[in-house]
């Protein structure tokens, strides 16, 4: 079962940006990145006390407001601490959601993990076999396909249903880096890009086959990828051989092909993209290279294929998870950034306003960790740096 909520954590001094190192396999370097998913978990079994702090830094939710304000201002929510998970967890942790209704952390260089919503337990899964380092898709039966990005071109199927593991087919090109996954409207899962690569690849599940498609206009690592309504597939800023890269471009799979769109007005290499409601694309934060991280955040219209500024994050980052609540706004925790707290802070995007507001301090360190929205609307924060995982309630 969860914890009492934590106190308030000291704020850190703030101190010098330390790049993040790069992790090295194989005499190659290699990058794992963050991807968030929003599927659906069971809840967990926490109700948050009366007196839980919300607001900026823990402002008291049981003062007192002006009746007038209680209808037109919507509570910026509450962090809490669960268990401690099996094992840490780096940048590229992984979060899904098998159809059995725990969720299942991958990736981070860790064995897989399970949480079962119902009591917040964690328990280890997975085999010698299974990848540490990968790409997480949850597929349309419920299993999740989770594809290294060690080098090896190994693929292995989690069954929720039994528990168990299998080896699927070999990937058409091995990957190294951080790679973007993709499920299709068909039930396909689209892998494109990596470390030193503009490849793109699909996935059948009705085979358990891989094969190769077209390759993107340029090398793409740490990219963010989003289906879009129309069941093309935004693919947008990352790392190329030239550094970090503004451009985004369009996957069609009915022709297996790629368009360019716009540009993006500043690179966003290790940020997130988020589907809103409306059909737009937020992508926010990220890594411009020599500028640092990037606290810029922009729309793209899949109407008008144009880019629009929106508003900018109270904190540069990147390597930090992103979840679409059910009210339409977009939750970002954690990450790496320009000054040492930012692993701790939280921020919320609503669209209707275009602006960012504080979402409050989570309880742990979240540098690459992964988040899901669960049934009940909470959404769980999970490793990055760290074993904690946290709850979020809007």
């Amino acid at each position: 079962m969860f914890d009492k909520e934590t106190s308030a954590i000291p704020e850190p001094t703030v101190s010098a940006v330390v790049p993040r190192p790069r992790r090295a396999c194989r005499g190659r370097v290699l990058v794992a990145a963050l991807a968030t998913v929003g599927a659906l978990a069971g809840g967990f079994a926490f109700t948050a006390p009366a007196s839980a702090a919300t607001g900026a830094h823990g402002s008291a939710a049981g003062a007192a407001a002006p009746a007038a304000a209680t209808a037109q201002i919507r509570s910026q929510g509450t962090w809490t601490s669960t268990g401690q998970m099996p094992f840490k967890t780096k940048d590229g942790t992984r979060a899904t959601l098998p159809g059995n209704g725990e969720v299942l952390v991958t990736g981070g260089g860790a064995q897989p993990q399970l949480c079962a919503p119902s009591t917040g337990r964690w328990t280890a899964t997975g085999d010698a076999g299974t990848p540490k380092w990968g790409t997480a898709t949850l597929l349309k039966d419920g299993k999740v396909l989770v594809a290294s990005t060690d080098g090896d071109g190994h693929a292995q199927l989690y069954d929720p249903a039994t528990r168990q593991w299998t080896d699927t087919g070999r990937m058409s090109t091995p990957l190294w880096g951080e790679p973007t996954a993709t499920l299709l409207k068909d039930g396909k899962v689209l892998v494109a890009g990596g470390e030193d690569t503009s490849s793109a690849q699909l996935y059948d599940p009705g085979t358990r086959e891989w094969k190769s498609t077209s390759s993107m206009s340029v090398q793409r690592e740490g990219a963010t990828a989003t289906l879009l309504p129309d069941g093309q597939v935004l693919v947008a800023g990352g790392k190329d051989y030239d550094g970090y890269t503004r451009s985004a471009e369009l996957y069609h799979p009915s022709t297996g092909t790629w368009t360019a769109t716009d540009d993006m007005s500043s690179p966003h290499g290790y940020g997130t993209a988020t589907l809103l409601k409306d059909g737009k694309v937020l992508v926010a934060g990220g890594n411009t290279g020599q500028g640092g991280p990037n606290a810029a955040a922009e729309l793209y219209n899949p109407t008008t294929k144009e880019w629009t500024s929106t508003g900018t994050m109270a904190q540069a980052r990147y390597w930090y998870s992103a979840t679409l609540l059910p009210d339409g706004r977009v939750l970002v925790a954690g990450g790496n950034g320009s000054q040492s707290s930012t692993p701790y802070t939280s921020e919320l995007y609503d669209p209707a306003t275009g602006t960012w507001t504080d979402a409050g301090r989570m309880p742990a360190n979240h540098q690459g960790g992964a988040s899901v929205l669960l049934k009940d609307g909470k959404v769980l924060v999970a490793g990055g740096a760290t074993t904690s995982a946290d709850v979020y309630t809007p």
